[in-house]
């Protein structure tokens, strides 16, 4: 009788990790990891049996090359030194999350001259329009 195979399946962090300490963020990693990323949901998108799930992966396909694509240009054109800045106060940004959504609407507001309280009609047309969730989708213990 052969042990069973206790091999831990291969993930993105084996291969382009997501720098997890400030000291590790440079534009080259970030870049690497959102390129491996980009690559995993192109791949579910062009391939998965279910077409919501493979056009959810086509719109992270979207914003993963965007934000690959901007880490490798900035590097190119502005240098590794500017680049692996911007790239730390990208990933300090999300690392703190709190701030995201002030500073989006205070971007919106006063550098856009987009009123936010438009795009939160928009946000309360589209949910107000769209399926109501499966149990499923649920944190455990809670019910419809």
């Amino acid at each position: 009788m052969t042990a069973p195979d206790t091999k831990k399946p291969l993930s993105l962090d084996d291969i382009a990790p997501y720098p997890t300490r400030l000291e590790d963020v440079t534009a080259e990693a970030m870049a690497k990891h959102f390129a491996a990323f980009t690559q995993l949901h192109f791949r579910v998108a062009m391939d998965h049996h279910d077409r919501d799930e493979a056009m959810e992966s086509m719109k992270s396909v979207v914003s993963y090359y965007g934000i690959t694509f901007l880490l490798r240009e900035l590097e190119e054109r502005a240098g590794s030194h500017q680049a692996d800045e911007v790239a730390r106060t990208l990933w300090e940004d999300w690392d703190a999350g709190s701030g995201l959504g002030g500073e989006i609407w205070e971007w919106l507001r006063d550098e856009y001259g987009v009123a936010p309280e438009k795009v939160n009609e928009i946000a309360a047309d589209v949910i107000a329009s769209s399926k109501p969730a499966s149990s499923a989708a649920l944190p455990l213990g809670e019910e419809t």
